[in-house]
């Protein structure tokens, strides 16, 4: 797939993607705001038309790829195998050949943790629960803002003020 053959948009209906204004300048207020909330549905449904043409050629992609991919990936690891049968047969941990280093590590043991809280109890209840685990520090920020609000001083901590942002809600629109 070239680059040539993926299309911005769909060929037969392009988005409104010009911006001139001049045709909502001129209006009174409201009808500038009637306008311009038209144009906004219409970019809406242009930027959903995008997305899904989009996923298409995403899906097309990873159809692609996957029969593309498959087959390198069973090669590999048939490769691999051999690779380490003929180590075990040469009795050897490591081996330098003219194309690269082959390594032989052991298997080495992993710890799951299966069921976090009761894990969770024993590390507290441990003399040294450091040596067990790392804690990592979640900020409260609704509770520390309203703290803070209320006259509190919190070290290292400081509220920013949030921007004003305009919601349009299209008729229709369900979200």
């Amino acid at each position: 797939m070239s680059a040539a053959e993926v299309p911005y948009f769909d060929a037969e209906d392009p988005p409104d993607i010009s911006d001139d204004w001049d045709d909502v300048d001129d209006a009174p207020v409201i009808e500038q705001m009637e306008r311009l909330v038209r144009r906004y549905a219409r970019l809406i449904a242009d930027r959903q038309r995008i997305e899904e043409q989009r996923l298409r050629w995403v899906t097309r992609y990873n159809e692609w790829a996957q029969t593309q991919t498959v087959p390198v990936d069973r090669l590999m690891a048939e490769t691999r195998a051999r690779i380490e049968m003929l180590m075990e047969l040469a009795n050897v941990r490591t081996q330098h050949l003219p194309s690269g280093t082959v390594r032989s590590v052991p298997p080495r043991a992993t710890v799951e943790v299966d069921d976090p809280e009761t894990f969770e109890r024993w590390v507290e209840a441990q003399e040294s629960p450091g040596d067990y685990a790392r804690w990592t520090l979640h900020p409260k920020k609704v509770e520390l803002r309203k703290a803070i609000e209320e006259g509190e001083i919190v070290p290292g901590v400081h509220v920013e003020p949030g921007e004003r942002k305009v919601s349009i809600t299209l008729e229709g629109d369900d979200q």
